[in-house]
């Protein structure tokens, strides 16, 4: 009688095969079950590591920012200096020091997310050191990495854009031109009201007025002070509008 009500229950079915096929295969058993405990281990070390991984690049860049926020001071002689000190002598070592600093602990810490910010940093101090060539090809790598829900992201590519119109570079200068055309059409993207003003202001510069002049008009009325999204772009538009009407 309880062999039939057994027989009827196909989970209870299933489980006495299954104990019947263990017993059977015992080593093929255990070495499953050793597998399955493995990858668990494995997924589970994965994950600290990662987590590690990032927490260790949040102190990198906590580290490598106090270097580039360090100030010069001039009136300093090379005798009065310390190891530990915690000014620099002239911009040009400043800014050697910074990108030396940033480009090693960008090596040390290439798997984390917030691994491009060391290179945003690293493209910072090349600009100062007058490289603008090499600038800009560090920034491009450094925007390529960052994730596309990283907000930021678009200010840079401005800022990138911005920085290759500056080159002696052709292709540079029609690449950054385009990078704002495209981001002052995108209804959706963060930085749209900036890029309306700086296409304003590099046709400004240009003296085609009524292109500036187009830009600027369309961030006032998108983003002027009754929009739903005003932006003080939209201000410094009016006030560049006025000087042209």
């Amino acid at each position: 009688m309880e062999t039939a009500k057994t027989a009827k229950n196909p989970l209870a079915e299933f489980l006495r095969k299954a104990y019947n096929y263990a017993l059977q295969h015992k080593k093929e058993f255990l070495i499953g079950v050793i597998v399955f405990i493995g990858c668990i281990v494995l997924f589970i070390g994965y994950g600290y590591y990662k987590d590690s991984a990032q927490k260790r690049a949040h102190k990198d860049l906590v580290k490598a920012l106090k270097v580039f926020n360090m100030p010069v001071r001039t009136d300093e002689t090379q005798d009065e200096l310390r190891m530990d000190r915690k000014f620099f002598v002239s911009n040009k070592e400043k800014w050697t020091e910074v990108e030396r600093v940033f480009a090693d602990f960008y090596q040390q810490n290439k798997g984390a997310s917030i691994a491009p910010m060391f290179l945003v940093y690293q493209s910072e101090a090349i600009l100062n050191l007058g490289k603008l060539n090499k600038a800009i090809e560090i920034l491009s790598y450094a925007v390529g990495y960052m994730n596309k829900r990283f907000a930021a992201r678009y200010y840079y590519e401005i800022k990138l854009a911005l920085m290759e119109i500056d080159s002696d570079i052709k292709a540079f200068n029609s690449e950054g031109l385009g990078t704002l055309k495209r981001i002052a059409l995108d209804q959706s993207n963060y930085a749209q009201d900036m890029a309306l003003f700086r296409l304003g202001e590099y046709f400004w510069y240009k003296k085609k007025f009524s292109d500036a002049k187009n830009y600027w008009n369309q961030l006032v009325l998108k983003f002027g002070k009754k929009s739903k999204h005003p932006s003080v772009w939209a201000e410094l538009a009016k006030e560049k509008l006025r000087l042209i009407e």
